[in-house]
């Protein structure tokens, strides 16, 4: 449980890392007999398409001055820790608008 705790803790870090004062999150659980989804909504700069291969790569970060503080550890981690899980973290964003992470897990991992 800590580590899933954690991997959600990384996942809203990196969120409120990129959204700015005056924008927001939006948190949303789902769940069904078989799966648990936890949805994080962001309505930060946004992640261009082209670096959709490169987000969960360790110390890689989208922000190339490095002007946003973090070592591009956190989606790694997160991705890391919910796969030994048997789950899967899915993203959609758009530049200007936010971005939307999935954290999707199996019941049975809880």
């Amino acid at each position: 449980m800590d580590s899933l705790r954690e991997a959600v803790n990384q996942i809203l870090d990196n969120a409120y890392r990129y959204t700015p004062a005056d924008g927001s999150i939006t948190i949303t659980i789902h769940y069904n007999e078989e799966q648990i989804c936890m949805v994080v909504k962001d309505t930060g700069m946004g992640i261009a398409k082209e670096h959709f291969p490169y987000i969960f790569q360790t110390f890689w970060r989208q922000d190339m001055a490095h002007t946003t503080p973090g070592f591009g550890l956190g989606l790694a981690i997160a991705q890391r820790i919910v796969e030994a899980h048997g789950g899967r973290i899915e993203v959609t964003s758009q530049i200007g608008f936010g971005s939307t992470f999935t954290m999707i897990l199996p019941r049975r991992s809880w």
